[in-house]
């Protein structure tokens, strides 16, 4: 990985997935990991980049310590395919509780606080941190909330790391399919606070994780999310709030279909954290279009490969463009 075109040594890279879930991108991460520690050279054996991507590459958060349990169990899988035999190693995994109590679903209210009884939250990053148990990586945190990092390190995300600390550090990949819950849905406590705190993203959970993927990655943002904050009125401000913060690498459109029992038509992108005007302004990204294909995910490798040919149900498209290109 080159930030600035400058090389970054593998065990360096750090990739965040904020609502892991059972880790299905975690584990995407170990493979491309893996096979850069191959090409780095270093470590060699495959016990030691094993562990070196569990302990120092790979960091997750969800609010549901089961969903963190099977994440975990599911890498030390993925190492032990790798290596026959793969002791335990301690996981970038976080939940906002402990305990047996069950945690509160994102969608669902709490139980201190009814429709009728919702907190009153402020643009104060410090506010819902009471509410951690539903509010999860939503929560903002800095690293003053914190204290200083251990061991002189310059980063404060350290394996082992509690949620604040998680939340306060920055990580070079941040990648999620995150909660799809629309503002109906929502319990008094998230509606509350997303309309404090993320007003132009209020309407799902979905869109604020995009805005909260934005500020906790330095390098990029990969995402699965439905395809209504480029369109839909409502996100008109979130449009804005993108295209003053960040440079698209990469866009798909996917259509209805694309995943069994999703009913939302999904789209896949990447984007880059960029301050510069100018440099947001030419950036070239890649833009896909296979809603009219039969054959979503072939076609969508055909045109990530760069192939240009429709396929058999024709529409599918694929273009290069800059900002700057389409003013």
């Amino acid at each position: 990985m080159c930030i600035r075109d400058r090389p970054k040594p593998v065990e360096q890279i750090t990739v965040l997935d904020p609502a892991c879930g059972s880790g299905h991108f975690l584990l995407g991460a170990f493979d491309t990991l893996y096979a850069m520690y191959e090409r780095q050279g270093t470590p060699s054996q495959p016990g030691d980049i094993c562990r070196a991507i569990i302990e120092n590459n790979l960091f997750g958060i969800d609010i549901d310590p089961r969903a963190v349990q099977l994440t975990e169990a599911a890498l030390w899988m993925k190492a032990a395919d790798r290596c026959g035999t793969f002791d335990a190693a301690r996981a970038n995994l976080v939940w906002p509780q402990s305990g047996e109590e069950p945690p509160v679903p994102m969608g669902g209210a709490s139980t201190s606080s009814s429709a009728g009884t919702a907190p009153r939250f402020g643009a104060d990053p410090r506010e819902g941190w009471s509410h951690a148990a539903q509010l999860g990586s939503l929560l903002r945190a800095s690293p003053a909330m914190v204290g200083p990092p251990a061991g002189g390190r310059s980063d404060p995300v350290a394996p082992g790391a509690d949620l604040l600390t998680m939340l306060s550090g920055r990580y070079d990949v941040v990648l999620a399919n995150p909660p799809y819950v629309d503002k109906r849905n929502q319990g008094a406590v998230l509606r509350s606070f997303l309309r404090a705190q993320y007003p132009t993203a209020k309407g799902n959970t979905f869109a604020a994780f995009i805005v909260r993927a934005l500020e906790l990655a330095r390098v990029a943002v990969g995402m699965v999310t439905p395809q209504a904050f480029l369109f839909v009125r409502s996100y008109a401000g979130l449009r804005e709030q993108l295209a003053d913060s960040c440079a698209v690498a990469s866009l798909a459109q996917l259509g209805s279909g694309a995943f069994r029992d999703a009913g939302v038509d999904p789209a896949l992108f990447v984007l880059h954290p960029e301050s510069d005007p100018s440099r947001r302004r030419h950036a070239r990204g890649v833009y896909l279009d296979v809603t009219a294909s039969r054959d979503k995910a072939a076609t969508l490798v055909e045109l990530a490969r760069g192939g240009g040919r429709p396929d058999s149900s024709g529409g599918a498209r694929r273009h290069l463009r800059s900002r700057a290109e389409l003013d």
